[in-house]
């Protein structure tokens, strides 16, 4: 079998999405040395980012860079070229696919909340999310959250759909709060004590609340505590400026923009907890990055996340400002909390890996070629 990849996001420094490509690619050349595979990236960098391939990858630039171009071109032409006999959007679909489509459904928002997007990003990637969902012989789910909310919307028979989790790399990996700094050293400029956010820096990931949240901690406990905030800004982030200069938090916020994966694994590991109060999550993997790495976690009992966190976090009402300023409060005056809130994260996340996802995304490639969905597709055309 041969397997067509395309992987919009390698080499774009574009957070998750280019996290779950980049994994799951070397997470198949560990799994899978039978069948081949034949990467279609828009970015020269994506070589990089992957790093050495075995033998039987193979990694294509489309061409003009221009992705709306190149996906009507040089994608199709490609894929010709290299006989491919499944292909995989891992995160939307071309417009044109020359072979039997596995798709990656990573949360519902794109097809269902306008808000989170700019308007120009929410007209490009719906109707291509809608492309995938309806052409797929086979949809990956990233969580059973993601299924079960793409499903009722769409009432796509479930038959089509399978959990297929992320996973969390082993370069994650705890360290004393100590040699974590020591580690970063003057690199990111951080405080001696922080709270952190990680992740894009836009609407759905709850940064506004999250800042008020802190604001309420200053003020209940006096601390010199720090918010650090590592992300790109997405659309209109003013808000987010809004807040901080009415609550006269200038000087206690660290704003990182983004941070380069090998700086991860210590960033977390050097918090005092991890907060990721996110209205709406199709999976969350930061919450096991910060597991993995030995922080604290404070995260959402919405959507997905409390799927992903399972007891080894504490979970709160997005929407409650007092919520998430009390699980602060609660991490910075109970160390015992803080302690067993480690230890059961550290458990949590070998549940995860991207091992494990690259074998459950193989099978899907072969079921994507059988007999069966074969027939599936002709009885829902």
């Amino acid at each position: 079998m041969r397997v067509g990849i395309l992987a919009g996001c390698l080499g774009r420094g574009d957070g998750g999405p280019e996290t779950y490509e980049r994994e799951l690619i070397k997470g198949l050349a560990r799994q899978d040395t039978v069948n081949e595979y034949r990467i279609y990236a828009f970015e020269p960098a994506a070589a990089a980012c992957l790093g050495p391939l075995p033998d039987n990858f193979r990694l294509r630039v489309l061409w003009p860079r221009n992705r709306w171009i190149s996906l009507t071109t040089s994608l199709p032409a490609m894929m010709t070229r290299d006989a491919v006999d499944v292909l995989h959007g891992a995160l939307f679909a071309p417009p044109i696919c020359l072979a039997p489509l596995v798709f990656t459904m990573h949360d519902a928002s794109p097809i269902t909340r306008p808000d989170f997007f700019a308007p120009e990003v929410y007209r490009r990637l719906n109707p291509l999310v809608r492309k995938g969902l309806r052409r797929a012989r086979v949809i990956l789910c990233v969580s059973n959250d993601t299924l079960t909310s793409t499903a009722e919307i769409t009432g796509i028979d479930r038959s089509r759909m399978r959990v297929v989790p992320h996973g969390v790399d082993a370069r994650f990996k705890q360290l004393a709060r100590g040699a974590a700094r020591a580690e970063l050293g003057d690199k990111l400029g951080l405080p001696e004590d922080y709270f952190l956010y990680v992740g894009k820096i836009m609407a759905r990931k709850n940064i506004v609340r999250t800042i008020e949240a802190y604001a309420k901690f200053i003020a209940s406990t006096g601390a010199k505590t720090q918010l650090v905030l590592a992300g790109k800004r997405l659309y209109d982030t003013a808000d987010v400026d809004e807040t901080i200069a009415r609550l006269g938090l200038e000087g206690r916020i660290v704003e990182l923009g983004y941070v380069p994966d090998a700086l991860l694994p210590a960033l977390y590991a050097g918090s005092k907890a991890f907060v990721y109060a996110t209205l709406w999550e199709g999976f969350g993997l930061p919450i096991l990055e910060a597991m993995a790495s030995g922080a604290p976690v404070i995260t959402s009992n919405v959507a997905s996340a409390p799927e992903v966190a399972g007891d080894a976090a504490l979970l709160v009402d997005p929407y409650q400002v007092d919520e998430i300023a009390a699980a602060m409060i609660r991490i910075h005056t109970d160390e015992s909390l803080r302690d067993s809130l480690v230890s059961a994260g550290l458990k949590r996340c070998k549940a995860f890996t991207w091992d494990s996802t690259a074998r459950l995304t193989i099978d899907a490639y072969a079921a994507a070629t059988g007999p069966a969905h074969l027939a599936l597709q002709r009885a829902n055309a």
